[in-house]
């Protein structure tokens, strides 16, 4: 794969997560995925973090832990 598709695809990674995509270039993404050990891994980090993050303490309280993966999982949806 040529590296200008291969960062195309990735800078597509948070959009296809969040369920953004057409049917089009969601199967291009979700290719690239089955191919790509990097961007693969990119996206189980991600996944794992947001469900670390859905799964917050159930009265309310935010520990430090959750804080460090908030701040993480912005700066993985901005980069």
């Amino acid at each position: 794969m040529n590296l200008l598709r291969h960062r195309r695809l990735r800078r597509r990674l948070v959009p296809y997560l969040d369920g953004e995509l057409d049917a089009g270039p969601a199967g291009e993404v979700a290719a690239h995925l089955r191919d790509c050990w990097g961007c693969s891994g990119d996206a189980e980090t991600n996944r794992l973090i947001r469900a670390a993050l859905r799964h917050m303490g159930a009265d309310g309280t935010v520990s430090l832990p959750v804080v460090r993966l908030q701040r993480f999982a912005g700066r993985l949806a901005h980069g």
